[in-house]
C-alpha cells in the first residue's frame, strides 16, 4: 500500500511495500513445473514541485525501488532488483467561466479548464533485467525505458444544486496523450510515437457516468482498442456497471458488474466479463468485504476460463487508507465508501 507524506523544505515523500507469495499452476498437458515465488517490493519517491509564476508548475522527482525474489527464472537462486527512475512534470492550467443554466440537470455556471501537460520519465539504473525473473505482473516487467509523454486535458466544471447547497462538479472530461521514445528501437520496437489515447468522461447528472476510450497507433494509421462503459451509481448504496471493449484480432468482450452495501460494514460485488464473439463468459469475479473499525478485510473468488481451477483471494488492509475511496467496479478489488 502506499504512504504519502510533506517534508521539509517544499518535498514530498511517497512510498510503499508489498510482500507476497505468488504460485502460478501450469496446464499438467504442458509438463511444465508450478512457478512459486516469494517477493518483497518496496518503493520510494521524492519530488519537489516548483511553481514558475502564476501559470506554469514544475515536478522533478526521483524514486528508488527495491525487489527481492527467493529465486530467478534461470539459476533459481535469489535475485535482488534495484531500480532508479528520474522523472519531471511540467502543466499549466488555463480556465474560463461561463453562464449557462441548464435547468433538468440544476446547473447555472460552467467553467471551462485546459490543461496542458508533459512528463519525462528516464529509468536509467536496473539491476536485474525481466527475463531474468518470473513475470507475474507490472513489478516484473520493469526495463530500462526513457519517455516523454504529451497530455492535453479539457474538463467542464458545473456549479450545480445538489441538496440545497451548491457544489462545484465535474460533468465532462476529455483527456488526450500519445508517449515519445527517444531511443524506439531499445524502448518501443522501433516506433518513435507509443498509441495516441482518448477518453471521453460525461456526468450530466451525479449519479450517471459515460466513459468513451479509443488507442490508436498514428504511425501504422489503425485502430489499437476501444471501450465504453456507463456506470450508474445510486447515493452509495448500490452500482451497475455496463462496459464494452472491442480490439482487433483479440475480440469483444462485454462487462457486467454490480456491487451493493448489504450493511453498514458488508458489501458485496460481482462482476462478469463475456466473450460476445464466442457467447461464453471469459471471468466472473465475487467479493465480499467487511469493514471493522480500523482495517478491511475482502474475500475474492476469481472463476477464470482460461485457468483449471477457481482463485480464492483473502486482502487485509488499514482502512485508513481507503477513507477516500468510493464505491468503484473498474477493478477487480470493489471497495465501497
Amino acid at each position: 500500500d502506499t504512504y504519502s507524506t510533506a517534508l521539509p523544505l517544499g518535498f514530498y515523500l511517497t512510498a510503499g511495500g508489498r510482500i507476497e507469495r505468488i504460485e502460478r499452476k501450469h496446464n499438467d498437458s504442458l509438463g511444465l513445473p508450478d512457478d512459486k515465488v516469494s517477493r518483497q517490493d518496496f518503493r520510494a519517491r521524492i519530488t519537489r514541485p516548483l511553481n514558475l509564476g502564476r501559470y506554469l508548475t514544475i515536478n522533478p522527482g526521483l524514486s528508488a525501488r527495491y525487489t527481492h525474489y527467493n529465486r530467478g527464472m534461470i539459476d533459481r537462486k535469489d535475485r535482488y532488483r534495484k531500480v532508479a527512475t528520474a522523472t519531471c512534470s511540467a502543466q499549466t492550467s488555463l480556465s474560463r467561466i461561463y453562464k449557462a443554466k441548464i435547468g433538468w440537470a440544476n446547473i447555472d455556471g460552467i467553467k471551462h479548464v485546459i490543461e496542458p501537460r508533459i512528463d519525462y520519465e528516464n529509468t536509467y539504473h536496473l539491476t536485474a533485467l525481466p527475463g531474468e525473473l518470473h513475470q507475474f505482473d507490472e513489478v516484473d516487467s520493469i526495463d530500462r525505458t526513457e519517455k516523454t509523454t504529451f497530455s492535453l486535458t479539457n474538463r467542464l466544471d458545473a456549479r450545480r444544486k445538489v441538496g440545497g447547497a451548491l457544489k462545484v462538479l465535474n460533468i465532462a472530461d476529455w483527456r488526450l496523450r500519445i508517449p515519445y521514445y527517444p531511443k524506439p528501437d531499445r524502448d518501443n520496437n522501433g516506433g518513435r510515437y507509443g498509441p495516441l489515447e482518448n477518453r471521453l468522461e460525461i456526468s450530466l447528472l451525479p449519479q450517471l457516468t459515460i466513459r468513451l476510450d479509443t488507442q490508436h497507433d498514428i504511425e501504422e494509421e489503425k485502430l489499437l482498442k476501444e471501450s465504453g462503459a456507463l456506470t450508474y451509481t445510486h447515493a452509495d448504496l448500490w452500482q451497475l456497471h455496463l462496459g464494452d471493449t472491442y480490439a482487433p484480432g483479440e475480440g469483444h468482450t462485454g462487462t457486467l458488474g454490480f456491487a451493493a452495501s448489504l450493511t453498514k460494514k458488508w458489501q458485496a460485488s460481482l462482476r462478469i466479463q463475456h466473450n460476445l464473439t464466442s457467447g461464453r463468459y471469459v471471468k466472473k469475479t465475487y467479493t465480499l468485504t467487511r469493514k471493522f473499525h480500523c482495517w478491511i478485510m475482502e474475500f475474492g473468488l476469481i472463476d477464470d476460463r482460461e485457468e483449471d481451477a477457481p482463485t480464492f483471494t483473502l486482502m487485509v488492509s488499514p482502512v485508513a487508507l481507503f477513507k477516500k475511496q468510493k464505491l468503484q467496479l473498474t477493478e477487480e478489488s470493489i471497495y465501497l465508501k
